[in-house]
């Protein structure tokens, strides 16, 4: 995957987020992290999920700066996916931690809201 490690750790998956400087949301961002909870659903070696970010960024919100560029269409597209992600992240049937490595404002915050714990 292009924006996230994943690292299987005993019973469970770490799913870190390193996409720049920020870890501004993309769309591409967006469906690498559907799979990566939907792998981890089907997995059932995986007993869990920690989300985390860079240090000093969990995640600082949507990526305006490109989205600002999508066509009507595209955008249309993102936001369903994005609304897809965080509905599969509420209902993620297995724990899901966000372990909040800094900064996690807007959508950075959303997702992890869409967590059952949160550290920080």
């Amino acid at each position: 995957m292009k924006f996230l490690n994943i690292k299987q750790e005993k019973d469970y998956a770490i799913i870190q987020i390193n996409r720049g400087k920020v870890n501004a949301i993309n769309h591409e961002m967006v469906e690498e992290l559907r799979s990566a909870f939907q792998q981890a659903k089907a997995d059932d070696k995986v007993r869990g999920v920690i989300l985390t970010g860079i240090p000093h960024f969990f995640s600082a919100g949507l990526d305006v700066i490109e989205l600002y560029n999508y066509d009507e269409e595209k955008m249309k597209g993102f936001f369903f996916s994005f609304a897809s992600m965080l509905r599969e992240m509420v209902l993620f049937p297995k724990p899901f931690i966000s372990a909040i490595t800094g900064h996690s404002p807007a959508g950075g915050t959303v997702m992890a809201m869409a967590s059952d714990h949160r550290i920080m």
